[in-house]
């Protein structure tokens, strides 16, 4: 599926950030230190929310093109044999290329800034899970 327009964009990062909060908080069962994680993905998510009903006077609808959401797609299935640490790392990866990649795309300055913000976050949060290493 493309992601073609602000509004799809906008669409999948809430829906990336509620997966990431069930995914902390899925890993937080088994590793105290990962609840943190999935509290900052909930404060990301209602940020967006948030910004979704702000921005929306401002959504232009100039078509977007070359993104396609299967690019961002992230597999969130942990089994007993999955290394949480190294799913949350590859996790941050992804959302820090989806936050780069899309936030240059978006023709609305408030969005691309925070765009821009959530990539950071999100760098910071791989910074952390690296140290756990």
């Amino acid at each position: 599926m493309e992601l073609t327009t602000y509004g799809a964009i906008l669409q999948c990062a809430i829906e990336l950030e509620q997966a990431h909060e069930n995914f902390y908080q899925s890993i937080g069962q088994r590793a105290s230190q990962f609840v943190g994680f999935a509290e900052r993905a909930a404060r990301r998510r209602t940020m967006l929310e948030r910004g979704r009903q702000e921005w929306v006077t401002e959504m232009i609808l100039e078509p977007i093109s070359s993104l396609h959401r299967s690019d961002y797609e992230i597999d969130w299935q942990l089994s007993e044999k999955t290394n949480p640490l190294a799913s949350a790392v590859l996790v941050e990866t992804i959302a820090i290329r989806f936050y780069t990649e899309t936030g240059a795309c978006i023709p609305i300055r408030e969005a691309e800034r925070a765009f821009r913000k959530l990539a950071k976050e999100h760098i910071n949060e791989k910074e952390i899970l690296q140290s756990y290493e």
